[in-house]
């Protein structure tokens, strides 16, 4: 083999904390549990949302008037997440929850992570199958928006971007399975 002439590759210099850090942790990945225990009391803790873009058959959007809201009282269906729960149980529990309608969870189109409040939103796409709207202490009212209609200001900034770009996927057929809103 010939011997080159180029530099050996730089290797990062890792002060004597990190190293300890690194040793600490391989010592611990014997157990697990501690290692998942140090990781849920180290790191911010958020609190995960998730909510539905649902459609109809008529490329309508499923809106609900939510009262406990102040500000923006008009958005898309959802709920926090229960420990255990997936996104698209917590999704379908709560649609039908809050309003008895059913839907069905297509799959998810964007993820909104809000530091300032420690929360995480996620947004899925939903098709409507069925049931009567029925209003709840958590929703008072419904309606279906068509790409026609004026989107309410009183919904989040975030799901209002999401709303419009969602109708004019779904006017023009091309619903995404991802959005960049």
């Amino acid at each position: 083999m010939a011997k080159t002439d180029s530099p050996p590759a730089p290797v990062a210099k890792v002060g004597l904390f990190p190293r300890l850090l690194f040793v600490t942790w391989r010592v611990l990945s014997r157990s697990t549990r501690l290692q998942y225990f140090l990781l849920h009391r180290l790191n911010p803790r958020f609190v995960v949302g998730a909510c539905a873009v649902i459609l109809d058959d008529e490329n309508r959007l499923l809106l609900f008037h939510h009262p406990y809201r102040r500000i923006h009282p008009w958005g898309f269906p959802g709920g926090w997440l229960r420990k255990g729960d997936s996104p698209e149980m917590t999704l379908v529990r709560e649609v039908a929850e809050e309003s008895a309608l059913a839907v069905e969870v297509v799959g998810p189109l964007t993820v909104d992570v809000r530091g300032d409040h420690a929360t995480v939103e996620m947004i899925y796409l939903a098709k409507f199958v069925g049931g009567r709207f029925l209003p709840s202490a958590e929703v008072t009212e419904m309606r279906w928006l068509s790409a026609d209609d004026e989107i309410p200001d009183a919904m989040t900034p975030l799901q209002r971007r999401v709303a419009a770009r969602v109708l004019e996927l779904a006017t023009s057929g091309r619903l995404p399975s991802r959005l960049n809103v």
